[in-house]
């Protein structure tokens, strides 16, 4: 899965170091950007890349300019690579034993027992869907967190703090003085570092941010990345693109019909989410006192983690025939839920914007009263 990550990547990195003038109009890179971002990679430079034990297997996603500077600068002879390592590995115990205490109690191969759907309620299958996508988050921390370890560790991925660098993509600002302080021993011992070219998860953000399309950026950062350079960006349909992509997403998971259901669904949650979000949150927020602030972003927390374990049950049950018998048990209520909370959003904030318009009208009419008068 990484490997075709890369290739395809590198594909698109040569085509943008080569295209430069051509797409000078249409590209958002600076002068000094296009320079730095140059490549011409002989065989076996690509081979290297692709096959480099860092990342080969769980990732992060990295640019083949990413993989360049680790070899070509002193930038990790420089950085406390062991403080970066064990500042990323101080949750990991934690998550480890969340992991084997949720996997034993609430294990997935239970939700395809003749037990889970001849003696359980309709409730507990419809809520079991929560330690489910519970398991897997803490799995999926353990295992992006650590292969961010390797990269920490080798010292792939580190650059100075005033570059600036973006998960997957690596520097964003200082471009011409990364080779001038990788090559002068007194602005390397100077310089502030940080990993964030590889920084692949952030298990807080996806845990606890508010919104579904918030946390969906705290996820698979890098490969996030990937998508939205090499899919998103290059579809020439706007209207249709964010689905593109998120095909492209399900092919690349795999073949399974799971992969589908879970990421096919993401835009009708995001439809559904959008409504309420408006609503909730940005109709007359300065009307709105703490209390209600706070009511109403646990109500789209709790609206995001729902949506994302009902959906994460289908990529775990993965064939067409397990995932219709769960869904069939519990009614399809997800679903259900999601288009009765679209029409009701909807209803609601038609209401609303009428009612502003209403309150602006008169508004209106009373000043010019009073300016009358």
């Amino acid at each position: 899965m990484i490997l075709t990550l890369k290739i395809v990547g590198l594909a698109f990195e040569v085509y943008r170091s080569h295209n430069t003038t051509k797409d000078q109009k249409e590209s958002d890179e600076t002068e000094e950007e296009k320079e730095y971002s140059k490549i011409n990679p002989s065989f076996v430079e690509i081979f290297h890349y692709c096959f480099n034990y860092i990342g080969v297997l769980t990732g992060p996603y990295y640019r083949y300019t990413t993989f360049k500077d680790s070899l070509n600068t002193q930038f990790a002879s420089y950085a406390d690579n062991w403080a970066f390592t064990l500042e990323k590995l101080k949750y990991v115990p934690m998550f480890i034993v969340l992991f084997l205490w949720s996997s034993a109690t609430w294990p997935l191969s239970y939700a395809v027992t003749d037990e889970f759907y001849n003696q359980r309620s309709w409730l507990y299958r419809y809520w079991y869907i929560w330690p489910n996508f519970f398991t897997f988050r803490m799995r999926m921390y353990i295992g992006l967190v650590l292969s961010e370890c390797v990269c920490t560790m080798a010292g792939l991925g580190v650059y100075p703090e005033k570059c600036k660098p973006k998960p997957g993509h690596g520097p964003s600002e200082e471009f011409l003085h990364i080779k001038e302080i990788s090559e002068n021993k007194d602005l390397l011992s100077k310089e502030k570092y940080n990993y964030d070219t590889i920084k692949n998860i952030n298990p807080y953000g996806a845990d606890f941010c508010v919104t579904y399309r918030e946390g969906m950026k705290h996820w698979n950062i890098c490969v996030q990345y990937w998508l939205a350079m090499n899919i998103y960006k290059q579809c020439p349909s706007k209207k249709f693109r964010t689905h593109i992509t998120l095909l492209v997403s399900a092919v690349w998971h795999g073949v399974y019909t799971g992969y589908y259901a879970c990421i096919g669904t993401v835009p009708f949650v995001l439809l559904v989410e959008d409504i309420w979000v408006k609503v909730l949150l940005k109709t007359e927020p300065e009307k709105q006192t703490d209390t209600q602030r706070k009511v109403y972003n646990f109500a789209i927390w709790f609206f995001k983690m729902h949506f994302f374990s009902y959906q994460a049950i289908a990529m775990h049950l993965l064939e067409l025939g397990k995932i219709f018998h769960y869904y069939n048990s519990i009614f399809h209520a997800g679903l259900f839920v999601g288009i009765g909370l679209y029409f009701a959003g909807w209803n609601v904030y038609k209401k609303q914007k009428r009612r502003i318009k209403q309150e602006t009208e008169q508004n209106g009419k009373e000043q010019t009263k009073l300016h009358a008068s």
